[in-house]
């Protein structure tokens, strides 16, 4: 009987100090979050790299955090399995709760999946089925637990990793990706830095209603963030006043994927330091980088692309857009596309691109394989598009290849495009000074003194008839889009004073007469014309 007493005391005891020690545990967990605001995952027992599911714990390291006021959830390296979804918000939550700041933080900061594989010092969230890894403001049961907006949340060094089928012809490519999102916000603004998107169907996602209303997914800022095997979208934004995106890379979508960046309504932000490229580009035929969508006041700056089939850029009823810098490689498609779009300034683009070429749809990872098509528009606007201005283009015909030199077959500088919108204007005036060489005995023209072949650098060839006086433009290049045409007396080196009309802006028609109302000798030809597209 005592021995059993005794056996009952030292089990006591043990709970006891086991209790004690849980306490301790607790309370030290309690003090190391009162003391740096910061909560590690393993201490909720996250395990990562043992491929099962962590939803659960990392779940209660974000609750605990937003329950006590706020702060930074700690996920060090490793990979963590999510077969559910994470979400800032729980139903059970106080009002008070709802309003704390968070932060998600992995180990290192990352935009590129070029990684140590061995020892891989990055945090990475991976989900295999279908639905969103991280879900902010709105839980199971509610559409938005903040109807305003939430905007104290912020991710960052973190990857975001889905699944998908891979390519038959380019093996390191995506043919399609599950439906995972990365980051889903619901009237939120949110903060994404240094981290990485890869196999997903949109990286971050903000759809367009909310309990049946407009979204809001203002006041974001997006930077240093890189895009792998998209299958739709790699950010989607709705309402988005005030937001920044810069340093945003993508390489080689999947063949589904649709857009880099996409804005739906929003004033008053800009995009810069935008980079999509990678062998496998040329698979999305339908890829648009940019997308705006009833947009007012957009900044768009620094953009390039690389082996594009699809469209840089997309206007679609914005208004006052301001794109500065845009640099194309290999081939590609037309590059900005306008429908009802507004006030549109384009100035410092480059492309070199072999045109009227792309790649085959036969081709069998090689690269080699080339279909000739229609030499696309560089810009094209529609009828109920107004005030579109452009300057500084430089269109380099010719292709790179690896290990040699660009070389530029031929250069124009100036653009491809209709002119169904109203007032479609160049930005720069070129002045072209015709004059009668006697080295050659032709016709030559000059552009800031420097003698220049037009048909080369500028599209357009004409023909002089002595007997009329008129000179014949070729209604190709510069002078095919109706471009604003003015004539101005010059006087020849034998001292005859060229008069010059505009006879025609269709075909364009220049008559030289002298002062006594004759044709101008060819010998004497010499007048200036200010050509502006």
């Amino acid at each position: 009987m005592k021995l059993k007493r005794k056996w009952i005391l030292l089990v006591s005891i043990v709970i006891f100090i086991g209790v004690l020690l849980a306490a301790h545990v607790v309370a030290g967990e309690k003090y190391q979050f009162l003391k740096t605001g910061m909560v590690n995952v393993l201490d909720f027992g996250a395990v990562p790299n043992d491929k099962l599911d962590d939803t659960t714990a990392i779940q209660s390291a974000i609750s605990y955090v937003m329950q006590n006021g706020g702060g930074t959830v700690y996920i060090p390296s490793g990979d963590y399995e999510i077969l559910g979804t994470l979400y800032t918000h729980q139903d059970n939550y106080s009002a008070n709760a709802n309003l704390s700041p968070l932060e998600i933080r992995g180990e290192t900061p990352i935009n590129a999946d070029l990684y140590n594989s061995d020892s891989k010092n990055v945090t990475r969230l991976i989900k295999r089925n279908e639905g969103n890894i991280l879900s902010v403001n709105f839980t199971a049961t509610k559409e938005s637990v903040i109807p305003s907006v939430y905007r104290n949340i912020s991710v960052r060094n973190i990857g975001f990793y889905g699944s998908g089928t891979y390519d038959k012809t380019y093996p390191k490519v995506m043919e399609s990706t599950k439906a995972v999102v990365g980051i889903e916000m619901r009237n939120a603004g949110i903060t994404v830095e240094d981290s990485i998107f890869w196999a997903l169907s949109k990286g971050i996602a903000a759809p367009d209603k909310v309990s049946g209303v407009d979204n809001y997914s203002d006041q974001n800022i997006f930077r240093h963030l890189g895009f792998f095997n998209i299958g739709h979208t790699w950010i989607e934004l709705q309402r988005s006043d005030a937001t920044t995106l810069e340093h945003i890379t993508g390489y080689d979508m999947a063949r589904n994927s649709q857009y880099g960046i996409r804005a739906r309504k929003g004033e008053s932000f800009s995009i810069k330091e935008v980079l999509v490229a990678g062998k496998a580009m040329h698979l999305s035929k339908n890829f648009k980088l940019i997308a705006l969508e009833h947009t007012n006041n957009v900044s768009i700056s620094s953009v390039y692309a690389e082996r594009v089939e699809g469209t840089l850029i997309q206007l679609t009823n914005a208004t006052n857009t301001d794109i500065k810098g845009v640099g194309v490689r290999h081939y590609g498609n037309t590059y900005i596309k306008g429908e009802g779009a507004r006030n549109v300034e384009i100035k410092n683009v480059y492309a070199h691109v072999e045109e009227g070429k792309v790649l085959s749809s036969e081709d069998d990872g090689t690269y080699e394989k080339y279909n000739d098509i229609p030499t696309p528009l560089d810009f094209a606007f529609d009828s109920a598009s107004s005030n579109i201005t452009i300057g500084s283009t430089v269109f380099a015909n010719g292709i790179h290849i690896a290990g040699e030199p660009f070389v530029e077959s031929s250069v124009r500088y100036y653009p491809l495009m209709n002119k169904d919108a109203t007032s479609v204007q160049g930005i720069e005036q070129t002045n072209f000074v015709f004059y009668y060489d006697t080295a050659t005995q032709k016709i030559r023209a000059k552009v800031n003194g420097k003698v220049v072949n037009t048909e080369t650098t500028y599209g357009f060839t004409y023909t002089y008839n002595e007997s009329t006086g008129i000179l014949k433009f070729s209604k190709t290049g510069l002078l095919s889009q109706f471009p604003s045409l003015l004539v101005s007396n010059r006087m020849a080196s034998d001292g005859t004073l060229n008069v010059p009309y505009l006879m025609s802006n269709d075909v364009p028609q220049v008559k030289l007469l002298t002062v006594t109302n004759t044709p101008v000798p060819l010998t004497s030809v010499s007048f200036s014309m200010d050509a502006r597209f």
